[in-house]
Order: C-alpha cells, then sequence, then structure tokens
C-alpha cells in the first residue's frame, strides 16, 4: 500500500492516476460519442429509405387509382387528364423528394462532423495517456529514414497485454535530422578500409580504402542495446552497414560495404578489420544514440496503437485498452487509486475548489456510464456503491 509521501502532488503513483482518469476516461467518453452518433447515422439513413419508399407509394397509389377510374368508367376523354394529373404528381413528388434527401443529407453531414470530432478528440486523449511513456516496455525501437531531404522518424513500443503502439517524430526539432546527415558529421576524415588486392612490394596485402565524405545516413534504427545504420553514396551506387551493439560491460561494430561489384563483410577480414579506426567509430555511433535518443523525446503524432494485433485507433476501442492498461499496471494502480480515495485528500490539483481528490475520482469514474462499474471491480474500489447506499 502507499505511503503518504508516495501519494504526494507529482509522484509517479499519483501522476498515473490522473493520467487514467483524465486522459483513459476522455478518450473512452469522446469514443463512445462517436459510437453513439454513428448509430444515429444508421437510423437517419433508414429514415431516409423509409421516408423515400413512402413517397414512391403515394405515386404509385396515385397513378392506380387514376388508372382504374379511367378503365372501369370507360371514360376515354379521361386519359388525357390523367397524364396531366400523372404528370404534375410526378414533378411535385420529385421536387418533395429531393427537399427530404437534402434535409436529410444535411443531417447526416452534420452528425459526420461530430463523428470525426469526437474521434480526434479521443485520439489526441490516447496521445497525451501514452507521450508521458506511462506502461512498462518489453522493447522500444526508434528509426529514422530519409525522405525529401530530410528524415521520417517513428518509435515503436511493445509492452504487456499485448499493447503495441507507434509515434511519428519530429525530427525538425533535433538539429542533426533537419536535413540529410553525412557521416562526417560525427567523424570527420575518417576512410574505412574495403577490399584488399595483391602487392608486388609487400608482404602484407594492399589495402583499398573507402572515404566517407559522400556518404549520408539513409536509415537507422536504435533498439535496446543495438544500433542498425545504412550510409549511403548515391554517386557510387554504394552503401555501408553498421551494426553497432552497446553493453554496459562491452561494444562492437559489425561493417558491410556493398556496391555494384560485390558485398563485403569487412569485420569478419583480418586484414581489413585490424585497419578500421573503432574508437572513432564508437565515438560516431554513440553520438547518432544520443541523437535518436533525444529525437525519442520529441513525439508528434499517435500513428498506431493495437491490442493483440488489432488495431484499436480505427476502431475506437478505447474502453478494452483502458482495461488492459488497468491490468497491466496492477496491482500499484490499484494501491494508488485506494491510497488517493481513503485519504480523501487534495494531492491532484485537476479539480474544483474543496473538490476531494475521492471526490474528483468519482465524477471522472462517473463519466463512464453503464461502464463504470466494470472498471471499479477492476480497481477493487465500491466507494460509489457505498455513497448511493448512504444517501439511500
Amino acid at each position: 500500500m502507499m505511503t503518504p509521501d508516495t501519494g504526494q502532488e507529482g509522484s509517479e503513483d499519483t501522476r498515473m492516476v490522473k493520467n487514467i482518469i483524465i486522459n483513459l476516461v476522455d478518450s473512452v467518453v469522446y469514443s463512445q460519442r462517436a459510437s453513439d452518433v454513428k448509430s444515429d447515422i444508421e437510423k437517419i439513413k433508414r429514415e431516409i429509405s423509409d421516408r423515400l419508399g413512402k413517397v414512391n407509394e403515394v405515386a404509385a397509389g396515385i397513378s392506380s387509382v387514376l388508372k382504374n377510374y379511367e378503365e372501369e368508367d370507360a371514360i376515354k376523354a379521361f386519359a388525357d387528364t390523367r397524364k396531366q394529373i400523372t404528370e404534375f404528381t410526378s414533378m411535385a413528388l420529385d421536387q418533395y423528394r429531393k427537399k427530404l434527401e437534402k434535409e436529410l443529407t444535411t443531417s447526416i453531414s452534420e452528425k459526420e462532423e461530430e463523428v470525426i470530432s469526437d474521434e480526434t478528440k479521443a485520439l489526441r486523449s490516447l496521445e497525451s495517456f501514452l507521450a508521458k511513456d506511462p506502461l512498462p516496455l518489453e522493447d522500444l525501437g526508434i528509426t529514422v529514414k530519409a525522405t525529401e531531404g530530410g528524415y521520417e522518424g517513428r518509435a515503436r513500443y511493445r509492452c504487456g497485454q499485448g499493447i503495441k503502439y507507434e509515434f511519428t517524430l519530429n525530427t525538425r526539432n533535433v538539429e542533426v535530422f533537419r536535413n540529410l546527415l553525412e557521416f562526417t558529421s560525427f567523424a570527420k576524415g575518417i576512410k574505412i578500409p574495403v577490399r584488399t588486392g595483391g602487392s608486388w612490394i609487400a608482404r602484407e596485402p594492399a589495402v583499398d580504402f573507402e572515404r566517407m565524405g559522400k556518404y549520408y545516413l539513409s536509415s537507422s534504427e536504435l533498439s535496446k542495446e543495438h544500433l542498425i545504420s545504412v550510409f549511403t553514396n548515391q554517386e557510387k551506387g554504394s552503401e555501408f552497414r553498421f551494426v553497432y551493439s552497446k553493453s554496459e560491460e562491452t561494444s562492437f561494430v559489425h561493417i558491410e560495404y556493398k556496391d555494384k561489384a560485390e558485398t563485403v563483410d569487412i569485420t569478419s577480414q583480418p586484414a581489413l578489420n585490424k585497419n578500421l579506426d573503432t574508437d572513432a567509430l564508437r565515438s560516431a555511433f554513440d553520438s547518432l544514440m544520443e541523437s535518436l535518443s533525444i529525437l525519442e523525446d520529441n513525439k508528434l503524432k499517435l500513428s498506431r496503437l493495437t491490442l493483440n494485433d488489432d488495431d484499436l485507433i480505427s476502431e475506437m476501442r478505447c474502453f478494452d485498452f483502458l482495461i488492459q492498461v488497468i491490468r497491466l499496471l496492477s496491482p500499484p494502480v490499484k494501491e494508488a487509486f485506494a491510497f488517493l480515495i481513503e485519504k480523501a485528500g487534495n494531492y491532484i490539483t485537476e479539480k474544483k475548489n474543496g473538490e476531494t481528490d475521492r471526490e474528483y475520482i468519482e465524477s471522472r469514474l462517473k463519466l463512464l456510464g453503464e461502464r463504470a462499474p466494470e472498471i471499479m471491480k477492476l480497481l477493487d474500489l465500491d466507494f460509489m456503491q457505498k455513497n448511493e447506499a448512504e444517501e439511500s
């Protein structure tokens, strides 16, 4: 159970509760509103079909009455009159039909705008929740890819309970990724051995070196202990693939060179490997790793959120996500809620004047409507039921 110290405003536990009851609850509320409005749209579409069907029935009924009158009484002179009435009726009903379609179409358009607005708010709420890195990670991958003179950046996260999500990153906020990044930005004057050849003079084979001045970063991916980067020289049609592995104890660099003629595993060839400036390479890749880590803090947009590989964003399954988050963060999240409710203090600042944490949490959970009891049960809370019993 939490202690008073850990329940303070600004503590990790308090922030966790606030993040859930503000951002995740909002995401559920807005997604439910969007779902309700979608249901309204379907009702309007059915109404359009029903009402237009009745208009057609009216037209058919009038036509049938006129035809029967003419045929039963054998009044040939009525034929012209029937035609005039039918044409007038058809024209009048067509005008009414268009008016009806316009009214209902306008109503649908207004509803569709509501859906877009509510789904956007739900997505922004999910973004606000996940941007704070609230979930324990099993894996994190940060990637950049060259595009149109700059870089596209993404961060991919894998958590427990089948949760995965992805953010696009704002590369414009990190100086080294604003333009195409040359290798020499990290290590000036460096050259890398790429081939060996025979020599008539020395016993050692001759080594061909490749200068890195015209190589730029085309892609890079940083995971927990590995950095995989590709530097390309478009003029020569050649590239280097570097795999930099680093732990607390050691680090090593694996290098592969590829051009139009062949692919060379530089690291595995002693004659080439011994000519590598490994210190300069390590320093260069340490700098690149640091830049990528800084980039990860510049989240731009939540681009993907899945639960057991099911797309939660397109389906707006925010309530399912809330449930999985609580399960993933338990038992600490249950203890945090229990502490704030039992103390009925003022650790949470986002409240109305005089409102206790208990009252604020209760008011936020009530926004979930019929779904609130399921969340209460998951959190082992029963204070809302107690309040209802006391009131009765």
